[in-house]
């Protein structure tokens, strides 16, 4: 199975708290320093149209494409240029996902093997091509940190020029090969402002050392594959001769999984198998994993999911698929808010679990009941637009619904919604108790003032 082209999208999600209006914080980005094209956009821009006239606004902002050389043994022995284009895609609820594209269209003039993309596929170093490198200005970075600073160079920028700070001088060389040493101290020394990285607030959330990244991406793997090959008509025809190798094949580009022969075509075929294909069409081939997604293709001039329609718009294939990467960057997006609120929620839990077992007479054993209470608000606002869920307002392509909804089986987005809320819950009940707390050691100490004035004598 031969591949003409192949691109792999890296989404890496983040959340904000906006604390200005949303028309004034894409107005601050639209005066970018660094040539990125900025705009407001709606949800259903790229192929998606409304149920109902709802506006749901949201910036994104897409960063010039440039060529990296990238060095990947499991690929080709030289160096192999690589085109890296970037998009930050911004919600008014301040969820957000920035996506990083690797396009490769040949190796050395030849059309690409499933091995090779899996190998490009996993330069995020959670599966394969752990050796992997990328040139940054003549220096060799592993490709996973290559992607995680580009990723976190992306919110530098978005947070600075937001807040009308300037772009520090190591974000704005554009330079990744020294932007890991004083990126934890930019951090931890840049001031509250209207915009909040929330992600950054601890250390323990997001990582800085070489081992550990923070967060691994997920992948969506978009392949074209000519029409001389026709592998997705063998899968869907009657004919057996090829059909085991194409299921096995397709099932390993969806699994990231390099040992295709040790994988059942039986078993990948069956209902919710890796084969399966969610799109009605036997020209396009869509299913969606733990692991990642996966789109194929069939490169056909006169087909019905061709890329570019007769009048040189985008044809249907196009439209298709720029949906299913909408609804993949709003999973991705959901999983990665409630994921990160769940985290601040366990936090504070055991912050205020650790303060109500300290003895109740003890002075200042008990927080600032205001702070408490502010903390609590700011978690239930964040949590209240965590759950929004954008496909309510809109309607897409069959086919982009049901990776959706898969999606939200396969990352337990829904439980996650729900787990959110058992955790708010309790952290109100537990500062219903402290208020109860408070308020009976206030009466104790007040009856205590009241004897030691010799209250028993009147």
């Amino acid at each position: 199975m031969r591949l003409d082209r192949v691109r792999v999208h890296f989404l890496y999600g983040f959340l904000l708290s906006i604390h200005k209006e949303f028309d004034d914080f894409v107005s601050s980005l639209s005066v970018a320093p660094w040539g990125s094209e900025v705009r407001k956009t709606k949800y259903w821009t790229s192929g998606v149209r409304p149920l109902l006239n709802l506006r749901r606004d949201e910036a994104i902002m897409t960063a010039p494409t440039q060529s990296v050389r990238f060095h990947v043994p499991d690929i080709a022995p030289q160096p192999l240029p690589i085109s890296v284009s970037e998009q930050t895609r911004v919600s008014r609820s301040g969820q957000g996902v920035c996506r990083i594209t690797l396009d490769c269209d040949s190796i050395g003039g030849e059309p690409m093997t499933v091995p090779q993309a899996i190998s490009l596929a996993s330069l995020d170093g959670s599966y394969a091509s752990d050796h992997a490198t990328v040139d940054c200005d003549g220096t060799l970075l592993p490709s996973p940190h290559f992607l995680f600073l580009r990723f976190m160079r992306a919110m530098i920028r978005l947070c600075a020029v937001a807040n009308g700070q300037e772009v520090p001088p190591f974000v704005a060389q554009n330079s990744l090969s020294t932007l890991r040493s004083p990126l934890k101290e930019w951090v931890k020394a840049s001031p509250q402002a209207d915009v909040e990285w929330v992600d950054m607030v601890t250390d323990d959330i997001i990582g800085f050392d070489d081992e550990c990244l923070g967060q691994y991406p997920y992948v969506l793997t978009e392949v074209e594959v000519g029409n001389h090959a026709k592998p997705l008509e063998v899968l869907f025809g009657n004919s057996t001769e090829r059909r085991d190798e194409i299921t096995r094949n397709l099932a390993a580009l969806l699994l990231r999984h390099k040992g295709i022969e040790h994988l059942s075509s039986a078993e990948c075929e069956e209902q919710g198998g890796p084969a399966q294909n969610l799109s009605p069409s036997r020209e396009l081939f869509i299913n969606i994993h733990q692991r990642s997604c996966l789109v194929v293709w069939e490169a056909v001039a006169g087909g019905a999911y061709r890329k570019t329609a007769p009048d040189g718009t985008p044809g249907l294939g196009a439209q298709t698929l720029a949906s299913v990467i909408d609804a993949v960057e709003l999973l991705r997006m959901r999983w990665h808010a409630s994921v990160i609120l769940a985290a601040f929620a366990d936090a504070r839990l055991w912050s205020y679990r650790q303060v109500c077992r300290a003895p109740t007479t003890t002075e200042g054993a008990f927080p600032e009941q205001d702070q408490w209470l502010d903390a609590i608000s700011a978690l239930r606002r964040d949590i209240l637009a965590t759950i929004e869920d954008p496909l309510t307002y809109r309607r897409s392509t069959s086919t982009a619904f049901d990776v959706y909804e898969k999606g939200l089986a396969l990352f337990q987005i829904l439980a996650l919604d729900r787990s959110l809320i058992r955790r708010l819950d309790a952290l109100e009940a537990e500062y219903r108790d402290l208020r109860e707390r408070r308020r009976i050691a206030d009466l104790k100490t007040a009856y205590q003032i009241w004897r030691r004035n010799g209250g028993e004598q009147h």
